[in-house]
């Protein structure tokens, strides 16, 4: 398992909150921030690189391994 941060944004892509995860691999970090949505857009990271964004309602989008 791999450590990631996902960052909950607010309406103007501000970092509101965050959370971290134990995850697989990319996608199924990305997945698991999709599970926290709830109506805000996300940031998913592992340590300084990016890994991918995902929006409320919409497919994550990012570097998926």
């Amino acid at each position: 398992m791999q450590h990631y941060r996902i960052y909950v944004l607010d309406a103007h892509g501000h970092i509101r909150d965050a959370v971290d995860a134990e995850c697989r691999d990319d996608s199924h970090a990305l997945e698991v921030a999709a599970q926290h949505s709830k109506g805000h857009g996300l940031e998913v990271w592992q340590r300084d690189r990016f890994v991918g964004r995902v929006e409320h309602g919409v497919q994550p989008e990012g570097h998926a391994s």
